[in-house]
């Protein structure tokens, strides 16, 4: 991705490392509740 200058989305955590990554979205990535909320509200915004 990084090669083609595809920007790197990451979901992350306060202990995640984001070196190479474009654009974080701050969130509880270990809850599944919280990861479907997000996968929702990302599914709603993009179609």
């Amino acid at each position: 991705a990084k090669k083609l200058k595809i920007p790197i989305i990451a979901l992350c955590s306060t202990n995640n490392n984001t070196k190479d990554v474009d654009l974080i979205i701050p969130v509880n990535n270990k809850g599944r509740k919280s990861l479907a909320l997000v996968y929702w509200m990302l599914a709603k915004k993009t179609l």
